[in-house]
């Protein structure tokens, strides 16, 4: 066994002894409590970065990808179209590929705040829907009282 490995195995049974060893935590948190909810907006905001992160490497992809088209069309397709996907030589620069990567991340947030105003909207509608069936209910019963 080499030393990498007996230190990596050293290394493994330190960081999961931890866990062998760990009491409930000493923390409460005063915010929390049972039955408190929690509020919409931060649900939606959570939503709204999983989304981003999550769409960033489709969108690197789908702008590398569209980069490489547009330097094979500015090229005439002369020289072909760059293959990012080549190990030895990917054909970009690193200043253009600082603007894939940017032009991708800047997708991405866009791609987060559409989601988060979607669900905003969502939400409002539904807060909508629930107070105008309130409100129908509410007059049923003072019509019941009437008659």
């Amino acid at each position: 066994m080499s030393k990498f490995s007996r230190f990596l195995a050293f290394l493994l049974i330190f960081t999961l002894s931890f866990s062998l060893f760990a009491n409930e935590p000493s923390v409460k948190i005063d915010e929390y409590r049972e039955g408190k909810e929690t509020p919409s907006w931060l649900k939606n905001l959570r939503r709204s970065e999983i989304v981003t992160l999550g769409s960033l490497p489709f969108t690197t992809m789908s702008t590398t990808f569209a980069y490489s088209l547009f330097k094979g069309m500015k090229n005439n397709f002369a020289d072909g179209i760059p293959n990012p996907l080549e190990k030895d030589k990917s054909g970009f620069t690193t200043d253009e590929q600082y603007g894939i990567f940017f032009t991708s991340l800047g997708i991405s947030l866009l791609i987060g705040v559409t989601d988060y105003v979607v669900s905003v909207v969502k939400d409002k509608k539904s807060e909508k829907k629930q107070i105008q069936a309130q409100e129908e209910q509410n007059q049923a019963v003072i019509l019941e009282e009437i008659q």
